[in-house]
């Protein structure tokens, strides 16, 4: 594991939409919830089913989706152009995750990620185990104007875990992007705050 080879015992942990999933299962790593100090899990489904519209993960699965991603255009169709648009977004910024995209196998491996899963079992998985495993402080941070993913489906949310809590920004699924300050402020305060 990364954190090994660098050191690193203890640290705090963020994830955003599949990030968020990925993390989840970092958690089921034995004693792992002891080495998360705090857990920022953004813009995924919770405890309640995915609202509509759903994602498509089917097309994000399909072959093309390595060769879309390494298409100079994609950025601009993923967060500018999308039911999904950033509004004003910049072009530097449009740039670095054209960049990003690029990387090498990351094209490849985005589509690998839906091998395996559904929607269906993530959710189930959290009810069975995942969230048993969120001992840590958990702030699900979500944009409260996200076309799938309403705020009423995160009301009970916080019942789940030892020690969560529910906050909105105020913008779209790629609220980082849209309302970086005031995401980071939430970030910020959620980390800064003493350890239980």
């Amino acid at each position: 594991m990364i954190s090994d080879d660098i050191g690193v015992d203890t640290f705090n942990l963020g994830g955003h939409d599949r990030g968020s999933v990925i993390s989840d299962n970092l958690l089921n790593v034995d004693g792992m919830e002891q080495r998360v100090l705090r857990y920022v899990r953004m813009q995924q489904s919770a405890n309640e089913p995915h609202g509509e519209p759903r994602p498509p993960h089917k097309l994000f699965a399909a072959p093309a989706v390595p060769y879309l991603m390494k298409w100079t255009g994609f950025p601009r169709l993923a967060y500018a152009a999308s039911a999904y648009r950033v509004e004003g977004i910049k072009a530097d910024v449009l740039a670095r995750l054209d960049h990003e995209c690029k990387y090498k196998g990351i094209a490849e491996a985005c589509p690998r990620q839906f091998d395996h899963t559904s929607l269906e079992q993530e959710r189930e998985d959290r009810h069975n185990f995942l969230f048993a495993r969120m001992t840590m402080p958990v702030l699900f941070l979500q944009g409260n104007k996200d076309p799938g993913q309403h705020p009423e489906e995160y009301e009970n949310t916080p019942d789940f875990v030892t020690n969560g809590r529910v906050q909105f920004i105020d913008g779209n699924h790629f609220f980082q992007l849209c309302a970086p300050e005031a995401t980071s402020a939430a970030m910020r305060a959620f980390l800064s705050e003493p350890l239980p």
